[in-house]
């Protein structure tokens, strides 16, 4: 192979080549952190009730959640009857104790989408956004975690960022303009910085990389 990699190149193309490849990868570095950069930060506070800690990211992102869970609401109704969307609900609200916190925080966005108003309708559709997983979304990122014999870990994740919405204004956004830092707090310390998404109450990677949701499961 050349010294760019590949299959062997002639002199004549060579040189051409490897520019060309160079500055395909840094076009792709600098509209990477300009992704980054444009990204708003949060300050997610712990130490507040759950139904309060997202107050700001839902302000910011309102129309946005809107849209989204509206295209989710659509998309459910090709895949699933109404019968077994209402049977995902039921499992989703059962009570489990590990989970009152994370539902208290969900019931806390709804209410805010809501303008300040209980909504059982926008409280079923987080939990729905927030099975994406177990509903078996093909657009939505995936991740593994696994250890060999000898004990070395591997973990790997890819993230698609495609899921097409409308806006009110007839614009199309798309999955990524739902994204900003989270930055989590708890008595004044800083205990996690990571990229999320509005309508998830969590971090899918931590800062090292790893998925906190690959970690749970």
């Amino acid at each position: 192979p050349g010294p760019c990699g590949g299959a062997v190149r002639t002199p004549e193309i060579e040189g051409p080549y490897c520019f060309g490849m160079m500055s395909w990868l840094m076009l792709a570095v600098l509209a990477f952190f300009r992704l980054v950069e444009a990204m708003p930060t949060f300050h997610i506070n712990l130490d507040l009730p759950p139904a309060e800690r997202f107050h700001e990211v839902t302000a910011r992102f309102r129309q946005d959640q809107l849209a989204i869970l509206a295209q989710m609401k659509q998309v459910l109704k090709e895949k699933f009857a109404e019968d077994e969307v209402q049977q995902w609900v039921a499992a989703l609200k059962a009570h489990v104790p590990e989970e009152e916190e994370f539902k208290e925080e969900i019931a806390g966005i709804a209410k805010d989408l809501a303008k300040g108003h209980a909504s059982e309708e926008l409280y079923d559709q987080i939990l729905l956004f927030n099975a994406v997983y177990e509903l078996q979304f093909t657009n939505d990122c995936s991740g593994i975690l696994a250890a060999d014999v000898a004990g070395t870990v591997i973990h790997g994740r890819n993230l698609d960022f495609h899921f097409l919405y409308k806006m009110p204004d007839g614009n199309e956004h798309n999955f990524p303009d739902l994204a900003f830092n989270a930055i989590f707090w708890r008595q004044g310390k800083q205990l996690l910085m990571a990229p999320s998404f509005a309508l998830f109450n969590g971090a899918p990677e931590d800062e090292g990389g790893l998925a906190i949701w690959d970690i749970l499961d």
